[in-house]
């Protein structure tokens, strides 16, 4: 722990990410995802912010990991405007199939 740390400060953080990762896990026994998404995300917050404060505290790595493991935190990616929606599509067949043009 960083001097100057309170313990309270870890604890408090600790606890904060236990109680959301509860509901977050309570959400998905029910199959709600939508709700469960953003507590595992806070929940993944405070476990870290713990975890700066306190990188010993091998109980906050472990549900870090089980968080991570419920709701992965993938790149965003930027979606290009509406305008591709409005071209042509592609020809899938550039030719017909039919029989071979070959010999026998």
């Amino acid at each position: 722990m960083r001097d100057g740390e309170a313990p309270l400060t870890v604890a408090a953080l600790y606890d904060m990410a236990n109680a959301r990762l509860q509901l977050a896990i309570s959400h998905l026994e029910r199959t709600e995802i939508d709700p469960a998404i953003p507590q595992v995300r806070l929940a993944k917050a405070a476990y870290r912010a713990a975890l700066v404060r306190a990188p010993g505290l091998w109980d906050a790595k472990y549900n870090l990991d089980v968080a991570m493991r419920l709701v992965r935190d993938f790149p965003q990616i930027e979606q290009e405007p509406q305008a591709d929606a409005q071209e042509t599509p592609k020809r899938l067949w550039t030719d017909l199939p039919g029989l071979p043009k070959g010999l026998p």
